[in-house]
């Protein structure tokens, strides 16, 4: 720069020119638009008053950088300079149409209309043409006319290739099409942009895309998509911060330089004092910490008196903006004041005036005496205190969204070296400030992510290298340790039957939906996955995002899907007005991976629900001893009813049947029809008792230690209170019922020495989640094994307390869980039938107490009902 400078001017006029001409490209591509107009005014100097070509390009270079910081008028008023100075009939096009589409941002329709009538007449090119096109539409849209906008799109879409031109033109294309709900054509145009937009130079036309491709999955309820969408906003926007940050410190840079050249040296170590700012970072993470650490720091490099900042926008916070207040701090004597103040509070203000024209002011009220109001008091300025008033700017994405505003009784802050200071120190303050509004933006893009996956129970996933990583949901749902897993490990769950389904879903070069068996520990579960590949600008497939759905609380058939279980029971209801007509259903617990062999042993195709059994239907078969043949191998894992052998209605089978397993009853009798019906009935009592209230009574034991101890149980009428309600509740009855039971006991203040029964869900919540101090003579008796078993009891050991295990489970545990100390003794409850040797030698190996109904029991350390009880509540 400093050898340009010592040039001849005169001489080698040109090569000064062409010098002047790349400085101006390199600094518009910079955004540095500051120093670009000093070299653009640098330029006008030198050329030719009479090179009417020359000054016509010069003024286009004004037009595009005022158009470029938002000063619109300085736009415009270079743009009727072209047409006032003779030019040429394609310079005269390029002004006509920039004056349309600086008319169409202004929505003035009647100015926008005559320009681009005049320009179309001056188009001669094919590019301009297209422009034109697409600046009708941009007027139709405004004269709310969508149709002929629509027209005019698709004469673009269709006869153009996609290039940096046309591609901000399609976005608004796509735009319309989504407002006017045309999906389908929506999703054709997002899909060939797609193959463009990740290789665009401007962020920003991306960041529209990704907002026009949110808009699509909305307006068709693809929440999946929209999860994954809101991710891609969220990373373009993190990208818009830090490259807004890198412009903003490389702009401060080239400030630094030219400065450096034309002012003091004293002014000089001034700014490089200010720009230590961005090295040492304004300190805070609130707007209230980052502008009093702000003005502390500038106020003794400059020394004003005073600084407000009044912020009207916290930055692209589009849909998710909550409020119209203004925020409005103020900085004396080393205090903050912070006030909200309205819109209408701005009139009159120095504040509405940069509003609209984004531009800096500066005050002498020795010279100029203005009527202007101060927002903060909502008074006018005094000039008797207050003699200089410098007001700056922030801006983003070339929008004000706030101003900071500096004054001073005695300090010039609208001397030259001053008002540079000033201009650095408030592009200081504004990346801090952007930086903190995108995150608080991407924050709540974040919790509506995460509403979005919580509500709708959908898990992301990423499949590369052969290695699924998934969020936090999945990682639970597939009861992983990790946030990823080989496909080797995690394909070896899926059932058998859906392999080369899955196989071909995960190849797929196009988006594509499957289902699939999944087998967890205790039973197995439907997955709806969604897979889509991600491509670069070749088309190369990178890696594969998809979205997975948990369809756990459907019973869902193996081959067959419940649907069609629902539509065989009412085909076989069909049949049964004809004499003749029979059928079977055979209940058979199993493993997935048996679907083949069952299939094979019964000649028809086997329904498989994720309660882990299959169901099997013969029709014309209820001969016992063919039955008895087809079943022998699953004898002792098998329901079997018969139509109409058995006196059932057919809706009542698979309940039935379920019950038959859990009882060991591999025909139906009428004593598991009578529990079926008892089942029934106490699931609707419970259901509307625990809506109400729910009496307790204790049931008192006598104790081989002579110490009190009482079983605490429900108050059902019909219902002999010596029963366990569990062998009946299931499913949310029996949570709704536990929830209620816990609420009723702790309510009552029992405190003797008592146990009562509980799944182990509510063993874990009653001591994880409720005051320990309640609990202090509570023992519970479990009465299941499953996944949280040994959490149970490792919480139990942390605590110190003991609990009692059902005899249902004595010989399900390990030995490991008796030497734990965590279990006190087994529980047997009413009409049990029990193996008294085995019994006998599990209680003494382990010094355990029995707890039961009688006293029939030949054991030291037993505790029997002894047929008292009393109501506790």
């Amino acid at each position: 720069m400093k050898d340009i400078k010592n040039v001849d001017k005169v001489v080698f006029k040109n090569v000064y020119l062409d010098f002047l001409d790349r400085l101006i490209y390199l600094y518009i591509n910079k955004r540095n638009y500051n120093v670009a107009l000093r070299y653009i005014s640098e330029k006008e100097k030198e050329l030719n008053i009479n090179d009417v070509d020359s000054f016509n390009r010069l003024y286009l270079e004004y037009s595009y950088v005022y158009g470029e910081i938002n000063q619109l008028d300085k736009a415009e008023a270079y743009l009727q300079k072209i047409l006032s100075n003779n030019p040429n009939t394609e310079t005269k096009s390029v002004a006509l149409s920039n004056i349309t589409k600086i008319y169409v941002d202004k929505k003035n329709v009647n100015k926008a209309k005559q320009y681009l009538n005049e320009c179309i007449s001056y188009s001669d090119t094919h590019e301009s043409e297209v422009y034109n096109d697409y600046l009708l539409a941009k007027v139709c849209i405004l004269e709310d006319r969508p149709k002929e906008a629509l027209q005019l799109y698709e004469g673009i879409f269709v006869n153009e290739d996609i290039n940096s031109m046309t591609l901000g033109m399609m976005n608004d294309y796509l735009k319309l099409l989504n407002s006017l709900k045309k999906y389908n054509k929506s999703l054709l145009l997002m899909n060939k942009l797609s193959l463009f937009i990740n290789a665009a130079d401007d962020l920003q036309i991306i960041n529209s895309f990704y907002h026009n491709k949110l808009e699509y999955f909305v307006g068709v309820k693809d929440n999946a998509n929209i999860a994954i969408t809101m991710k891609e906003i969220e990373e373009v926007e993190k990208l818009i911060a830090a490259n807004e940050k890198n412009i903003i410190n490389e702009n401060l840079e080239d400030d630094k330089r030219d400065i450096k050249e034309t002012t003091e040296l004293a002014t000089f170590n001034k700014i490089d004092l200010m720009t230590s700012l961005v090295d040492t970072a304004l300190k805070g993470n609130t707007l209230r910490e980052i502008i009093m650490d702000f003005s502390v720091k500038v106020q003794k490099i400059i020394g004003f008196d005073e600084l407000q900042f009044v912020l009207f926008n916290r930055v692209d916070e589009k849909e998710y903006q909550i409020t119209n207040e203004i925020n409005c701090y103020k900085y004396k004597n080393n205090r903050l004041y912070e006030k909200n103040i309205s819109y209408e509070d701005l009139k009159g203000s120095l504040v509405e005036l940069m509003i609209n024209n984004s531009k800096p002011v500066s005050i002498d009220f020795n010279t100029f005496n203005l009527d202007i109001k101060d927002v903060f008091s909502n008074k006018t300025y005094d000039k008797n205190e207050l003699c200089y008033l410098n007001a700056l700017p922030c801006i983003y994405k070339n929008d004000t969204f706030a101003t900071v505003i500096y004054s001073s009784k005695n300090n010039d802050l609208t001397d030259h070296s001053n008002c540079i200071l000033l201009k650095i120190a408030t592009k200081l303050l504004e990346s801090p400030l952007i930086i903190q509004f995108v995150e608080e933006n991407n924050k709540k893009v974040e919790q509506m992510n995460k509403f979005i996956i919580d509500e709708y129970k959908i898990g992301l996933f990423q499949l590369n290298n052969n290695t699924l990583y998934v969020s936090d949901y999945l990682k639970d749902l597939f009861e992983l340790k990790h946030n990823s897993i080989s496909l080797e490990s995690f394909v070896k769950k899926i059932s058998k039957s859906d392999l080369n389904k899955f196989n071909d879903h995960i190849t797929t070069t196009v988006k594509s939906t499957i289902r699939y068996k999944y087998e967890l520990s205790d039973k197995i579960i439907e997955i709806s996955q969604t897979i889509s590949p991600v491509t670069d600008f070749s088309g190369k497939i990178l890696y594969y995002q998809g979205s997975i759905k948990s369809l756990e609380t459907e019973s869902i058939g193996y081959a067959l899907s419940e649907r069609d279980l629902i539509n065989k029971f009412s085909e076989l209801k069909s049949k049964t007005g004809a004499i003749e007509f029979k059928f079977s259903i055979i209940k058979i617990q199993g493993n997935v991976d048996e679907y083949e062999k069952i299939k094979n042993s019964f000649g028809v195709e086997p329904f498989y629900l994720n309660d882990g059994t299959f169901i099997v239907i013969l029709e014309n078969e209820v001969n016992q001893r063919t039955l008895d043949r087809l079943v022998k191998e699953y004898a002792k894992r098998s329901a079997i009813i018969r139509y109409p052998r058995d006196i059932i209605n057919i809706d009542e089978m698979l309940e039935v049947a379920s019950l038959m397993l859990e009882n060991d009853k591999q025909y139906f009798t009428n004593e598991i029809y009578r529990s079926y019906i008892k089942r029934n009935n106490l699931n609707h009592k419970i259901d509307s008792i625990a809506d109400k209230d729910l009496k307790l009574t204790a049931l008192a034991y006598k104790c081989y230690d002579k110490k009190p101890l009482y079983e605490i149980k429900p108050v059902i009428f019909g219902f002999d209170e010596r029963d366990n309600v569990h062998n009946y509740l299931k499913g949310n009855v029996l949570k709704k019922y536990e929830l209620k039971f816990i609420e009723s006991f702790i309510e009552s203040g029992f405190d003797d020495n008592c146990f009562f029964t509980l799944s182990n869900d509510s063993i874990y919540k009653l001591f994880t989640e409720y005051d320990n101090s309640l609990l202090e003579n509570v023992e519970v008796v479990m009465g299941e094994f499953n996944k949280i078993t040994p959490v149970i009891i490792d919480r139990f050991k942390s605590l110190d307390k003991q609990l009692y295990i059902d005899y249902s489970l004595a010989n399900k545990l390990d030995a490991y869980y008796f030497t734990t100390g965590v279990i006190k003794g087994i529980y047997i409850g009413n009409n049990v039938n029990v193996d008294i040797n085995k019994l006998f030698r599990l209680l003494s190996l382990f010094d355990l107490r029995l707890v039961c109904y009688n006293d029939q029991y030949d054991y030291d350390k037993v505790c029997y009902y002894n047929n008292a009880n009393e109501l506790i509540n």
